[in-house]
């Protein structure tokens, strides 16, 4: 076991994941479009560093940000309209049950829940006041969030109340992915892996990447999984999570991945791209259009039929469409 990850070196690695996820500076709220929430701007007229993705119900994305945006499509992503609840916390992470129920998680404790397709948002109170960068639900009362310092919080009712079931060590938790209502995992600093079989009340730890920190993790519906993270390094599983293999996939960090049957996609640092026909056991680079080659990518959802919207540094957004990139999905 290498010596673990200094929080200062990795705080250094996760200002290029996060592009300062703790500025809360007032000044990038405003833009061109900060007094136009009615208006529809194409996707290449973003301009937000876009931390998350959410792909539901066929054409509906959201994706938020650095300063509080939230966004909306309601034509897979050609354009969007600016959602934003009104506050200056940047919104880490997203999970939408379908086009109208929805969460946001962010910076200081923040989660706001919507059920109108993000008209109204509305604050939910939880015990903690740390940076959340992960929230996953898996029906409209069960939900689960983690981020900074071990810190964890679920609720059983919907958001209405959450409970601290945080982790008794101090370490970053980068990711959650549920496969089913009562099993899930996180990707973690430092190489580790925690998994829930019980919705995420207790978490056992697994130590599988010599140290090296786990940005993002993914499974498909028939047991494969993937953790990916810093210096290109993977952790695969094809059984469930019983056992794991551990390889360098890409030779910089990845920021997130996606499974779904034998398609899979995974992005990171300088435009990294790399795809996988099955199911994660193997991964090829596609080479990134040449105007965003230099942009970190942290965004990816899955639009179904081996089609990918992946965004990430200054509104960068491509769409992947059975191997190849595109314009919007039709």
């Amino acid at each position: 076991m290498k010596k673990k990850i200094g929080r200062g070196k990795l705080f250094f690695i996760t200002i290029i994941v996060g592009l300062l996820f703790f500025a809360t500076d007032n000044s990038v709220l405003k833009s061109a479009f900060a007094d136009k929430k009615a208006d529809l701007v194409s996707y290449k007229q973003l301009d937000y560093s876009l931390f998350d993705l959410e792909f539901v119900d066929g054409r509906y994305v959201y994706t938020c940000g650095r300063g509080g945006i939230i966004f909306k499509s309601e034509n897979s992503g050609a354009t969007w309209k600016d959602i934003g609840y009104g506050g200056n916390f940047s919104v880490l992470d997203l999970s939408f049950l379908d086009k109208d129920t929805g969460w946001a998680a962010g910076q200081w404790g923040t989660i706001l829940a919507t059920k109108d397709g993000g008209e109204t948002w509305v604050t939910q109170e939880t015990p903690l006041d740390v940076h959340f960068l992960c929230i996953k639900f898996t029906d409209p009362l069960h939900g689960v969030a983690a981020g900074d310092w071990g810190k964890i919080v679920l609720t059983e009712d919907g958001g209405k109340t959450w409970e601290d079931v945080s982790l008794p060590e101090d370490i970053v938790l980068y990711d959650l992915d549920f496969i089913n209502a009562d099993e899930g995992w996180i990707a973690a600093e430092a190489g580790v892996i925690f998994h829930t079989t019980d919705r995420g009340r207790t978490w056992e730890r697994l130590d599988l990447g010599e140290g090296r920190t786990f940005f993002t993790i993914s499974f498909n519906q028939n047991g494969h999984g993937i953790a990916m993270g810093m210096e290109g390094f993977a952790c695969y599983t094809e059984d469930g999570g019983k056992n794991w293999t551990l390889s360098r996939v890409g030779p910089i960090s990845f920021y997130k991945v996606k499974l779904s049957g034998s398609h899979g996609l995974a992005v990171g640092e300088l435009a990294l791209i790399y795809a996988t026909e099955n199911a994660g056991k193997t991964w090829a680079p596609i080479p990134a259009p040449m105007h965003v080659s230099q942009s970190w990518m942290q965004s990816l959802a899955y639009a179904g039929s081996n089609r990918f919207i992946m965004a990430g540094a200054h509104g960068s957004m491509l769409f992947f469409n059975n191997g190849k990139f595109g314009e919007v999905f039709k």
